[in-house]
């Protein structure tokens, strides 16, 4: 409660995880998650994977041990829902970055979970329409889980 963080520069974001990735203490207590509400990932909520992902890049991911690393799959990253333009805009710079790497793999699953956000974006409209009409809102609600169920969120 101390601890007062401020964004001092304009780094992106691979380059923060890469300026911690090599911390001992980063290492063993690295926290991104919001999904359980503790101080634990999940490691596969969307945050958890994009991390992951980072670290996968730099190599170090199998260091973090506040990570399951054996979760990051490209079935699992191919699951990633784009909530907006900023998250698209995350993925495709850790798409550039696998590129340069040499991770086909991971640059393939990138470009999967565009396509599941895409697919997910045109039945989601008919959805978010359907809960405004009162007599649809609860099948609305049925269909938003089935919609989702196989979404990393």
């Amino acid at each position: 409660s101390n601890v007062t963080i401020v964004n001092d520069g304009d780094a992106a974001r691979y380059e923060k995880i890469a300026y911690i990735a090599y911390s001992e203490i980063a290492r063993k207590t690295l926290h991104v998650c919001f999904m359980l509400g503790t101080d634990q990932n999940c490691s596969h909520c969307v945050k958890c994977c994009r991390t992951m992902i980072n670290l996968e890049l730099l190599g170090v991911l199998d260091q973090f041990s506040t990570f399951d690393a054996r979760l990051l799959t490209p079935d699992n990253i191919s699951r990633i829902f784009s909530y907006d333009e900023f998250d698209r805009d995350v993925l495709r710079s850790l798409q550039v970055l696998a590129k340069e790497k040499g991770r086909e793999d991971i640059v393939q699953a990138i470009e999967r979970s565009f396509r599941h956000t895409d697919r997910i974006e045109r039945c989601w409209r008919i959805i978010r329409a359907w809960k405004q009409r009162y007599r649809l809102r609860k099948a609305a609600g049925v269909f938003e889980k089935i919609l989702l169920r196989n979404t990393i969120l």
